[in-house]
């Protein structure tokens, strides 16, 4: 049995639409997932820097 199937171009429109928001979604998602671990990872260097600062602070003061 042969299907010949009918693809009218609303449901065209919808499939291609469909494709393009996962698109977008995608790349939305990886970039703030990015940003997230680029703000962990400042974070996480920063406050290595302030105890670092504070330590060599302490030193140069003699206590």
């Amino acid at each position: 049995m042969r299907f010949i199937l009918y693809i009218d171009p609303a449901l065209g429109s919808m499939i291609i639409q469909a494709v393009v928001a996962g698109f977008a979604a995608v790349g939305i998602f990886f970039i703030s997932f990015r940003k997230r671990i680029a703000a962990w990872f400042k974070r996480k260097f920063k406050a290595k820097n302030d105890a670092d600062i504070t330590s060599t602070d302490k030193k140069d003061e003699g206590i």
